[in-house]
């Protein structure tokens, strides 16, 4: 079984990418649905979740997505550090970019070859969310000595709070909303590798 990718949201991101984007567990895969109704606009993104359970989501390829609380509590770095990914969904709040900084630090000191990425999240336009993740890239390249790529940034959506209010997901209530575009770069990007976290940054 492939090792899993961790989605690890700051303070402040009940929205997470994670929670935003995926379907219903029985739902299944978004491209399930027949091609005849899909534009192909933007394409597939090349992640699709096909089942989920607790705060795991598994992917067409078998590969575990676990969405993981925030901070360093010792079972959250531990399923961190089994990790060959690990996707800190950051927002501008200080102390979402704080526990972010604490993550990848620990993190780094104990599971050296796990990658931190980062995505930043309600970020008001491309700009802010740009400057947020210089604020945790630099303290990252001054106090840890390397820079973590970046994912992608996702927009705020006035309509996730309405989502979250009314226990459905974004992609059942507007597929064709900016955020769920973010969304699916964000996974092309992680899918891709190294090139496509280049092209993200």
């Amino acid at each position: 079984m492939s090792r899993p990718t961790t989605a690890s949201p700051g303070a402040g991101t009940g929205a997470g990418v994670v929670d935003v984007a995926a379907s219903p567990a029985s739902a299944g895969p978004a491209s399930a649905a027949p091609p005849h109704v899909l534009m192909d606009v933007y394409g597939h993104p090349g992640l699709a979740f096909v089942r989920g359970r607790g705060c795991t989501l598994w992917a067409a390829d078998g590969t575990p997505h676990l969405d993981l609380a925030a901070g360093i509590d010792q079972n959250i770095m531990r399923l961190g550090k089994a990790a060959e990914k690990a996707l800190m969904v950051i927002t501008d709040e200080p102390t979402s970019m704080t526990d972010a900084y604490a993550f990848i630090k620990v993190l780094k000191g104990h599971a050296p070859n796990v990658e931190p990425v980062i995505a930043i999240n309600q970020a008001v336009d491309r700009e802010s969310g740009r400057r947020t993740y210089e604020a945790v890239a630099r303290a990252c390249q001054t106090f840890l000595g390397f820079r973590p790529s970046l994912a992608g940034i996702v927009l705020k959506d006035p309509k996730v709070s309405d989502c979250i209010r009314r226990q459905k997901t974004l992609a059942s209530v507007d597929p064709n909303a900016q955020a769920i575009h973010d969304i699916d770069r964000i996974a092309e990007a992680l899918v891709r590798g190294h090139e496509g976290l280049r092209d993200a940054s």
